[in-house]
């Protein structure tokens, strides 16, 4: 995940190893839940969350009426998004490079780390 101001400077960057990760769409949930709290709590701004996964879109425009195995991890991404000024939007794979890569590396290394003001 990757933190932005409204200039495209980072202000960080971070990625986690997830133990007992069922799959994709739980890794996108993840970083997409963890990334907000980590907003909420580095900026007062202002939130615009980016995501490859349409899925997630899909399952945040259910709502309550969501009831996969995930419906627990988008309950808790619905909730924040009420918190402050948010919103998430639809980007194409190649626009998401660095968090693509950054997950790699927490999966890769079974590494955790978080960047300050730049990014690896």
């Amino acid at each position: 995940m990757v933190l932005r101001d409204h200039t495209d400077a980072v202000i960080y960057a971070a990625c986690r190893w997830i133990r007992n990760c069922p799959g994709a769409l739980e890794a996108e949930l993840s970083a997409c839940e963890e990334g907000m709290k980590l907003a909420l709590h580095w900026t007062p701004l202002p939130i615009q969350v980016e995501t490859d996964c349409a899925e997630i879109l899909k399952l945040l425009e259910l709502g309550s009426k969501e009831r996969s195995r995930n419906m627990f991890q988008v309950a808790a991404v619905s909730e924040m998004l009420q918190e402050r000024s948010m919103q998430v939007t639809k980007i194409g794979r190649s626009q998401n490079k660095a968090a693509h890569a950054m997950a790699a590396m927490g999966r890769g290394q079974q590494h955790t780390a978080c960047w300050l003001a730049n990014s690896p």
